[in-house]
Parts: C-alpha cells; structure tokens; sequence
C-alpha cells in the first residue's frame, strides 16, 4: 500500500526536479539553482534534506574530488575541481564535511562549498542581492579579476556543487518515489 508523502518530502521532490532543470542552463538558472541549494542544505536541523529525510534516516554521501595534493601549491591563490572528473578516485563526504569542502584560496581566505552557496543566494541573487558582510566575502567579490583567462570560475564551480549534490540526493528521491504518490505539493 502507497504512504501518504508528507509536505516536506514532496517540497523536496519539487526541489530536486528543479535543480535538475536548472543543471545545464544560463549562468542566471545557475543562481536561481543556489537558492535552491541554500534551502536544502545551510539551514541546520530546519534545513530541508533534515526535513524530508526524517522518516527514510538515510546517510547522504557526497563524492568529491580529492584535491588535498593540490590545495596548498600556490598558497595565495588556488581553483580546485569539485565534481570527481578523469578517473580520480573519490572522498565521500557528509553534509557538514562536505559545506566545509574547499573550492577555493584567495587572499589568504579559503573558501568552501557553502560560501559559494552563499554568495550565489546572498549576493549574486538566488535568494536576494545584498552586499559582502565581512573582509572575506568582499575580496570573494575580486575572485574574477584573479582569474581572468577563465570566465567565471565561481559559477563553474557551483555548477560542479550542484552535479555532486544531484548524485547524493538521488538515494533520498528514490526512496521517497518508492514508497509514495508523488504527486502535487500540499501543505
């Protein structure tokens, strides 16, 4: 017999769906896709994979590409790649370990997985446009200018963030569609 799905468990279905719209659009579906990473992951325990995996306990793994080898070359500034590309072999990851991943160090500052989360909702406009709070988010707003025979490195690498949390998810999804109707959103 089908289980009712709860609220949450269809918001996450209808999220997962978007973000797979999103995958290989525009720099602007690109953003959009960071609010939606925003809302299922930077929230905490009221963060909503927490939400709509209550019922299935699934461990989410995120598989990254190890690039501990590389990370510290050129110690003032540095790319890494997320999504496990070339046969390299993967670290799975949790949530927590994996929003404190790094992409990225410039300036002295190392930033991961969730300050690009951030800057794409909280500045570029996935949630809302603002401005830079601290030192370290402004000088991530300069991050362009360091690389400039790339043209746009952090959304290259959101696009990566979003590969490797499509592919972590996919368990939770499947869970959810196997056991309910998945059909339209109710409260």
């Amino acid at each position: 017999m089908e289980e009712k799905v709860r609220f949450w468990e269809k918001l996450f279905l209808c999220v997962i769906d978007e973000l797979r719209k999103r995958q290989n659009g525009t720099l602007y579906d690109i953003i959009r896709a960071s609010g939606l990473l925003r809302q299922l992951f930077i929230d905490g325990d009221k963060s909503l994979i927490h939400r709509a995996n209550k019922k299935e306990c699934l461990k989410i793994k995120f598989l990254v590409r190890d690039n501990s080898s590389e990370l510290y070359k050129m110690p003032d500034k540095w790319w890494g790649r997320l999504y496990p590309i070339n046969r390299k072999i993967p670290i799975e990851l949790s949530l927590n370990k994996f929003l404190k991943w790094p992409i990225c160090i410039y300036e002295e500052h190392t930033y991961t997985v969730y300050d690009l989360i951030d800057y794409f909702s909280h500045f570029l406009g996935g949630i809302h446009a603002g401005l830079p709070s601290d030192e370290k988010q402004n000088t991530f707003t300069l991050i362009h200018k360091a690389y400039p025979h790339i043209k746009d490195m952090p959304s290259i690498s959101l696009y990566g963030i979003l590969e490797v949390s499509i592919c972590a998810l996919k368990p939770l999804e499947d869970a959810i569609k196997g056991r309910t109707n998945t059909g339209g959103l109710e409260p």
